[in-house]
């Protein structure tokens, strides 16, 4: 199932060798304080931005000694970053206001301009 989740932090469990193949095991947890495991290293420079991944279900080998059933481990799949939501103003006020800020400092800079920028008269 895909989930969108904010990445809170992301740490090396460990790693090792199969088949002549490199692993390593992250540990993920969401802002939620949901955990989660996986294969994919590119979790740790996603530390503080959403993603939306595909989680797999898995029951773990390790087994609850309360319940007597296995723990459940969330998997986490290749992630999708997601692009954050564009603010704009919520009032005609506000964006009265954003709207005469641009004005005044495309004013600015064009007296920037012109003042580095004498008339082609008067250049010697």
């Amino acid at each position: 199932m895909k989930k969108t989740l904010t990445i809170q932090s992301c740490e090396f469990v460990k790693d090792g060798q199969k088949d002549g193949r490199m692993w390593q095991l992250f540990r993920v947890i969401d802002t939620d304080g949901k955990k989660y495991t996986t294969f994919n290293g590119v979790y740790p420079e996603l530390v503080g931005k959403t993603v939306e991944a595909e989680v797999t279900n898995q029951a773990s080998k390790n087994v609850n000694p309360k319940t007597g059933k296995p723990y459940m481990d969330y998997l986490l799949g290749e992630p999708v970053q997601k692009r954050p939501e564009a603010s704009f103003p919520q009032s005609p006020a506000m964006f009265e206001e954003i709207l005469r800020l641009v004005r005044d400092n495309n004013r600015m800079l064009k007296d920037i301009l012109d003042a580095n920028n004498p008339p082609v008269d008067e250049i010697g």
